[in-house]
């Protein structure tokens, strides 16, 4: 300390020349101005600034603590040393609390101590100075917040408040005022527990075991608080800030009840509904009786949607639910867990029971609904299964679930209940799909691959990748055990990408004559609808290295018309990639001839049932032949499916099929067994022409030309035997004609000629 200036307050002449005598002795300069009285004192500090003053309590003009008092209201900053004599004592430790820093007895004055004593006054004026400015700039700080908020010391004494923690009610959380002590300030209805939570938060806090700390509190009059403590820097306290965290709670219910409701009727859903039945469960194994699930979709209801629209279809979804909840008691779960489908779960005493009641939910749900004046018939295929105390809540839904599928097959419209039969397939279901999981997690998928060829020459085009799995004694699974289990699962859409992968860096690696084949993929329904189909498409693309127009996707009718505006989109981006499209199974679903105009497809497939029956079915003929026309007229390639026989060949060849797969040409193969069936499948289509039968009269040549004439321009034989019967016209028998009978004439003559 250097310069120090010091205002000695004292009235005695003789102790003020002691005093100064004494501070010029010291080590340190001082410069000492004597001021004999208080209003002495306070002109001196007007007129220039003091480090400190030094002052005794008994003034000719002021006495006491009034000295003290006095001089800290003119000037708060300057620092006060008390001059008292020993009788005093009491008086300056009066004088401390009243805002002096020290004090020193005029019969223990050395030069040692009254320097100490200076500057110590100094040196805490200081850091209270520091500290005050601190305390401002806080409650400048803290009334910028809006959440009523403190700031207090490590013993959670409050030294700073902002405005809102001001003006709170009385009746509030938390209501403090500097200098409080925030241990007996908390409100609640267990406020020493909550207290002690809070003060061991706070300990927490400063002493760094914590970043931070926040309790939330549930006030009797339903408001929650939530008090939150952050610390200052240096450890030098905290913020305390207590937020009203009411609307985010309720906030969080309602996020609560949507997790667990479903949106459209209320209803609870799947994961609600298992808890729900794991509590029947509980209730089963205590009381007794069984745990009764049944599962209801409705029939034919994307014929509403598509009709009437899908507000409708919301209508009659709401309709149902409020049909099934008059139906039910209080204790009974009524949820929706999928789009048209949903499950009453009740405890009833017997199966047969169960049986019963359920007849009257389904009696209940069937019937009409009414939608802009408009009745429309409403039924359901339902399907019960009862469980005991051993049964889960999953085995119990998929068991309901099964028998609804077998109601669904019967027709619809009914209910069926879970039998032995059904549960030994749905555990021969459960098996095959443990196997799939199993082969995708160990990458034992196999792919086989069919040619797929020119039916003129029987030269190789292309191949389609079949995806195979073998159980755990090496047989292959049948395609129709695994796949329909993979879709009902959701394991096709992992299934489908690994063959896509392993399918594009197979073909990828063939060379001479097989470099140049195109490789079909199935893509299912489920992979179509996916919003990263074109993403995995090209990510398999980028990694085998094979090029986009060696792809084929093929992909079925009902995926196209199911979400037509979906499949849209990533149709046309799959084009965009180079990759050509091909409908599977063409004529085995809702096929429009609008789609074939819209959509970016490249080829047709004809399913294999059609050509398995054109030679005996005349509307088997019929299809296949229009299918053939239509795919020429819009100029698509055209492939049959399941050729297995050269007259099956020569017949796709009259009508104008270019190529075809089969067991004619070849079955499926492994990758290492491809080359040699590729060498196998050309060979010339040879003659084969089809003669009238013994003793049976040719067809009039003119008769003759008017069918061909009438089936060129795209008429079926239906239409065909009628114009002819209309006309007089008879068949070589000299009957009238029938649809049959004119296929069979029209694939006499065309082989013929």
């Amino acid at each position: 300390m250097t310069g120090l200036r010091v205002l000695l307050v004292e009235d005695s002449l003789a102790d003020a020349d002691l005093v100064t005598a004494l501070l010029e002795e010291g080590r340190v300069p001082v410069l000492v101005e004597h001021a004999p009285s208080l209003s002495g004192a306070l002109t001196a500090l007007s007129a220039a600034p003091w480090d400190v003053a030094l002052v005794d309590l008994s003034l000719p003009d002021a006495w006491g603590l009034d000295v003290v008092e006095t001089l800290r209201a003119a000037y708060p900053e300057l620092p006060l040393v008390v001059l008292t004599g020993l009788e005093d004592e009491t008086m300056a430790l009066d004088a401390l609390a009243s805002g002096a820093q020290d004090y020193v007895s005029k019969s223990e004055l050395t030069p040692q101590l009254v320097l100490r004593a200076l500057r110590y006054a100094c040196e805490r004026a200081r850091a209270d100075a520091a500290a005050r400015r601190a305390a401002r700039l806080s409650a400048a700080l803290l009334d910028g917040l809006e959440a009523p908020t403190c700031a207090v010391d490590g013993a959670g004494r409050v030294l700073a408040v902002n405005k809102p923690m001001r003006h709170q009610s009385e009746g509030s959380l938390l209501t403090c005022e500097p200098g409080d002590d925030l241990s007996v300030l908390w409100r609640g209805e267990s406020p020493e527990a909550e207290a002690q939570l809070l003060l061991i938060g706070l300990r927490d806090v400063l002493e760094g075991r914590r970043p931070r700390f926040e309790l939330e509190y549930e006030a009797p009059d339903d408001v929650w608080w939530s008090i939150r403590i952050t610390p200052l820097p240096a450890e030098t306290g905290a913020v305390v800030m207590t937020v009203d965290v009411t609307a985010m709670k309720r906030a969080q219910q309602e996020l609560r009840r949507a997790a667990l409701h479903d949106g459209l009727t209320g209803l609870p859903n799947r994961t609600l509904l298992l808890d729900r039945m794991d509590q029947a469960f509980v209730h089963t194994a205590r009381s007794g009786g069984v745990v009764a699930a049944l599962f209801l979709d409705v029939d034919r209801f994307k014929g509403v949607n598509d009709t009437l629209g899908h507000a409708a279809g919301d209508r009659v979804l709401v309709e149902l639910s409020h049909r099934l909840l008059r139906v039910s008691r209080a204790t009974d779960t009524v949820a929706r867990v999928s789009g048209d489908e949903f499950v009453v779960v009740w405890v009833d005493t017997s199966e047969a029971g169960a049986r019963t009641r359920s007849e009257r939910v389904v009696a209940a749900v069937n019937g009409t609904v009414e939608i802009e004046g408009r009745e429309v018939p409403v039924t359901a295929s339902a399907g019960l299964a009862v469980g005991t105390a051993e049964t889960t809540a999953e085995e119990l839904l998929r068991a309901a679930d099964e028998a609804m599928y077998a109601a669904k097959s019967h027709g619809g419209a009914r209910l069926d209940m879970a039998s032995t039969e059904l549960r030994a397939q749905m555990d021969r279901r459960r098996r095959v799909e443990r196997l799939v999981e199993e082969a995708l997690e160990d990458d034992r998928l196999e792919v086989h691959y069919q040619p797929v060829v020119q039916l003129a020459t029987g030269r190789p085009t292309g191949v389609e990748a079949l995806v195979r799995v073998r159980d755990r004694d090496g047989r292959l699974v049948s395609p129709g055990e695994f796949i329909e289990v993979a879709e009902r699962v959701g394991l096709i859409v992992p299934m489908g990408a690994a063959v896509l992968d392993k399918a594009c860096a197979e073909a990828a690696s063939w060379s001479g004559n097989a470099a140049a084949l195109t490789v079909a993929v199935n893509l299912s329904t489920r992979q179509l609808a996916q919003p990263d189909v074109v993403a995995t498409v090209e990510a398999s693309l980028r990694r085998s290295g094979l090029a986009a127009d060696r792809l084929v996707l093929e992909v079925t009718e009902s995926a196209v018309v199911e979400d037509a505006e979906a499949a849209l989109r990533a149709m046309t981006a799959l084009k965009e990639l180079g990759v050509r499209t091909a409908i599977d199974d063409f004529g085995t679903g809702y096929s429009s001839f609008l789609y074939l105009k819209r959509f970016p497809v490249d080829l047709l497939k004809i399913d294999r049932s059609f050509v398995a029956g054109m030679l005996e079915s005349p509307d088997d003929a019929a299809i296949v032949a229009s299918v053939v026309r239509l795919g020429r007229d819009v100029g698509l390639g055209l492939i049959a499916e399941g050729v297995e026989t050269e007259a099956q060949r020569h017949r796709l060849v009259q009508l104008g099929c270019t190529d075809a797969q089969g067991y004619l040409f070849a079955r499926p193969v492994p990758a290492d067994e491809l080359a040699a069936a590729l060498a196998g499948t050309e060979r010339p289509l040879e003659p084969q022409p089809l003669r009238p039968r013994r003793g049976r009269p040719a067809v009039d040549r003119a008769v003759l030309a008017r069918m061909h004439q009438m089936y060129g321009h795209g008429a079926s034989t239906h239409t065909i035997a009628a114009v002819l019967n209309g006309e007089g016209a008879l068949n070589p028998e000299g009957r009238r004609w029938h649809a049959h009978t004119v296929g069979r004439c029209l694939a006499a003559s065309s082989a013929t000629a």
